[in-house]
């Protein structure tokens, strides 16, 4: 088990009861009953930071009285860590308006993406919702101006091992980096993945787009439907792996949004995308451990549009719930290993034969893949470690036992 696991109550160590521990924070009469003396603030406030939600903890424990009971020197380290992350997103948000400036003289529309566009318009406080790359959605045609722009002003071509021709069949072409390396901006052609199993044009999301004013530069943002698809799509891209900020996105979007957001549409661009199901899950959690306001109607059209298996969907329901607060693939590899060989398939709602023979040969690529690696660290024969030891550090992993005791001592 992860030590940082080991340093948080008992009763918090379960994601069921974080998520619990989570929502209290919205009502002051059940967190102040959950408070004692011997509440280990340390690690509540690390496992928040490890899950980027430290700033919006520190919000709502600030707003709800309860600063007090954190002891004073940890509460000056936590307000200092918010403080930072507020000033890094204010000089990120400075150096994305001239960005903006420099694209909006040369007549390139930008779409604003992801965190910057959440932490400026979405959230009610700058500093809540933390933004690492900046993210911009270029139309095609747009792209090589964009870059020509970019180098002209210093950035390069980050080295992320990939040589440039890879991004050709990506999603957004390499990250460009500033000269004095404090940001980091990527290029969006396209709204995700084309290895994911969807597919939405372009040219439909400028249609929706909204025009806003971002740090003080006319630009856009994606419509409100179009953010919570997008939002859905890209967790479910990245594994749902800690993600549990997202569910705070989509409860702030429905807050920001509550007048302007067309549910009947995002039902209709559901079914029209194929996106139903990883929307109704995404949705789904975001309203069961959040309240994020999902209307009831909303998930039941959405669960209806897909053939989904009793059996499944209470797997599906039970393991996101599990993975969305877990930080370290290393340290859940079950689960990680669980949602990367199927979980994709089975949220793309393919026909059972072609979901079975493709969970099958993904499952076998990612087993040999874990496993070498595992053997790697361990110092442990490929074939033992295939056959025996990797199986068993598996099955005790899931059942949160110790992963040692069926190890072969390393080599000295």
């Amino acid at each position: 088990m992860d030590p940082h696991e080991q340093m948080i109550p008992s009763s918090l160590q379960e994601p069921g009861s974080f998520f619990d521990w989570l929502s209290s924070l919205e009502n002051p009469g059940v967190w102040e009953s959950s408070v004692s003396e011997q509440f280990n603030w340390s690690a509540l406030i690390d496992q928040a930071g490890r899950l980027s939600i430290s700033s919006l903890v520190y919000d709502r424990v600030k707003s709800n009285g309860m600063l007090a009971h954190v002891p004073p020197a940890l509460a000056s380290q936590w307000k200092l860590e918010v403080v930072n992350n507020q000033a890094q997103n204010m000089f990120r948000l400075g150096r994305l308006k001239e960005i903006l400036n420099l694209f909006s003289l040369e007549n390139i529309p930008v779409i604003v993406l992801k965190g910057a566009a959440l932490a400026e318009i979405v959230y009610p406080q700058l500093g809540l919702r933390p933004m690492r790359d900046v993210d911009l959605l270029i139309k095609e045609e747009d792209i090589s101006r964009a870059e020509q722009l970019l180098q002209a002003r210093g950035f390069f071509c980050a080295d992320q091992g990939l040589p440039k021709e890879w991004y050709d069949s990506h999603h957004h072409i390499v990250p460009y980096v500033s000269a004095d390396q404090m940001l980091t901006l990527e290029l969006h052609h396209h709204l995700i993945a084309f290895t994911m199993p969807v597919f939405i044009p372009t040219e439909d999301l400028w249609e929706r787009a909204l025009s806003v004013q971002l740090a003080g530069v006319a630009c856009w943002i994606l419509s409100p439907e179009d953010f919570l698809i997008h939002l859905a799509l890209h967790t479910a891209c990245d594994g749902f792996l800690g993600k549990v900020r997202v569910l705070y996105d989509i409860a702030e979007i429905m807050k920001q949004f509550r007048n302007e957001l067309d549910w009947g549409a995002l039902l209709m661009l559901s079914e029209k995308y194929g996106v139903s199901k990883f929307l109704f899950y995404v949705l789904w959690v975001a309203q069961v451990r959040m309240h994020a306001g999902v209307p009831d109607f909303v998930l039941n059209d959405l669960f209806s549009k897909f053939q989904g298996l009793p059996l499944e969907d209470r797997l599906l329901k039970n393991v996101l719930q599990k993975v969305l607060v877990y930080h370290d693939a290393s340290q859940h590899p079950f689960y990680f290993w669980l949602l990367s060989t199927f979980g994709m398939d089975v949220l793309s709602n393919q026909g059972r034969g072609k979901k079975i023979g493709s969970i099958f040969n993904r499952s076998t690529q990612r087993y040999r893949e874990f496993s070498r690696e595992h053997a790697r660290q361990n110092a442990a024969s490929p074939f033992w470690n295939l056959a025996v030891g990797y199986p068993m550090y598996l099955l005790r992993k899931a059942f949160g036992l110790s992963s040692t005791k069926f190890l072969p001592h390393k080599k000295s």
